[in-house]
């Protein structure tokens, strides 16, 4: 059960990190001025898909990394 779990934490991961990318992509083809946030989901959607494959490979500290990513997607106010 252990292992599906994080089959599934990790294609999560990745299909986020490449939906970010996809975000990104857009936004710089429709807009040229500098806008933080969209900087911000590239930044996001990288460390995503890095843990991501990560997770997937099992490496040492995948997991731990894979917490820090979703906790620093939270948004915070």
């Amino acid at each position: 059960m252990k292992k599906i779990a994080l089959v599934a934490v990790a294609v999560f991961e990745i299909l986020c990190g490449l939906a970010g990318f996809v975000m990104v992509l857009g936004w710089v083809a429709a807009v040229t001025p500098y806008d933080p946030v969209p900087a911000l989901w590239f930044e996001s959607s990288v460390a995503s898909l890095d843990c991501g494959v990560m997770l997937v490979l099992r490496t040492r500290y995948s997991f731990d990394l894979s917490r820090i990513v979703v906790l620093l997607q939270i948004p915070w106010y």
